[in-house]
């Protein structure tokens, strides 16, 4: 409590003496809006009494976030938690609201807090990887020159092309260029080519032509 810009402590103030005389009251709360009051003057032997109503300056806050939660928010650079997001108490105002995801584009965006409401947003979260899903039976699987598994293989990826090379042995290597999109999944079902050989039996003399084989 004030009164013309001289504290006086807190309400309740009770039978708290002072000079005749015009004055103005003030009174301030975090969250609340602060109440002026008109001039009011005391005289001798008055007895006056002052009745106010602090008005809220805080609304509430929720942030969900789509198609995955558990996202981490920040609220104008300050880690406050993880989606679905919920405060009840926050000075109203503007605010920057920033969203990250792993495997997720960051996502940021302004939103105004307004008094004794609740502002909600909800976030859509885009992916800036892919997927790479390998299945194969007792094979090696290169990724860029990279032994990434021995059987079967999934990854997420970011955007670009990969070079796939699959080896098994006495199976001919399979290779190829892959494309790998933000959001997409890449299946790659592996089937081997076995390497197969010949042979040829001639017999001398000719008079031996046609006799089995074995």
């Amino acid at each position: 409590i004030f009164i013309n810009n001289k504290s006086l402590g807190f309400t309740p103030l009770d039978n708290y003496e002072i000079e005749s005389g015009k004055y103005r009251l003030n009174a301030s709360r975090d969250l609340y809006h602060t109440y002026f009051s008109d001039e009011f003057e005391i005289n001798d032997s008055d007895s006056t009494f002052i009745e106010f109503e602090l008005k809220p300056a805080y609304g509430g806050l929720e942030i969900s976030s789509t198609p995955v939660d558990d996202a981490e928010v920040l609220i104008n650079g300050i880690v406050v938690g993880k989606t679905p997001y919920i405060t009840k108490n926050i000075p109203s105002g503007e605010y920057t609201i920033e969203v990250n995801k792993e495997n997720y584009s960051t996502i940021t965006e302004q939103i105004t807090v307004v008094d004794e409401t609740i502002a909600k947003k909800t976030i859509v979260l885009t992916p800036n990887v892919g997927k790479l899903i390998v299945e194969g039976d007792r094979v090696d699987i290169y990724l860029n020159d990279v032994l990434m598994s021995e059987d079967q293989f999934e990854t997420m990826l970011s955007p670009g092309i990969y070079t796939l090379r699959i080896e098994k042995e006495n199976y001919y290597t399979q290779e190829k260029e892959i494309t790998i999109y933000a959001g997409k999944t890449n299946t790659f079902n592996v089937t081997m080519s076995p390497i197969q050989g010949s042979i040829s039996v001639f017999l001398e003399p000719a008079d031996y032509q046609g006799s089995a084989r074995y």
